[in-house]
């Protein structure tokens, strides 16, 4: 809390010179280490505490490059696809746009007739026949084939 007060105050004229920020950053730390050094109830757990919150700042150099090792280890990547994997086509090889946009128009078709001839659906459309309303435009049979559709 006294480094923002102290940094909001200073921030109102401007930013402060260096050493004053230097000077700040080492009091939060010694403030730090005094607060966590009351915080464990064991002697050895708060010794080690302090050796460890005053040597950290010093290891800089050396825990670089374990960081950089780390990062490289558990960097995620795209990966390739496994050599046993297929793709969920029958011939196993991936689809053009083309035969995406065909297949997916003989499954829209097929799922639409086995709709259509569903029992549940002829029960629905019996009892809710009277809110469909087709124009002439409607009812004209799509051409899939054809360019001028789309």
């Amino acid at each position: 809390m006294l480094g923002y007060v102290y940094t909001f105050m200073r921030l109102k004229g401007g930013r402060p010179p260096p050493h004053e920020c230097t000077l700040v950053a080492r009091f939060l730390r010694m403030a730090a280490l005094v607060v966590l050094s009351y915080g464990p109830h064991s002697v050895r757990v708060r010794l080690t505490l302090l050796i460890v919150m005053v040597t950290l700042p010093t290891a800089g150099p050396l825990i670089t490059p374990f960081q950089q090792l780390l990062r490289r280890w558990t960097a995620r990547g795209a990966e390739p696809a496994p050599s046993w994997y297929r793709p969920p086509t029958s011939s196993g090889q991936y689809l053009t746009q083309e035969q995406y946009d065909a297949q997916a128009r003989i499954a829209t078709d097929n799922g639409l007739q086995s709709l259509f001839k569903s029992p549940e659906y002829q029960a629905w459309l019996l009892a809710n026949h009277h809110r469909l309303a087709l124009s002439g435009d409607q009812m004209r049979q799509p051409n899939f084939d054809s360019e001028e559709d789309e």
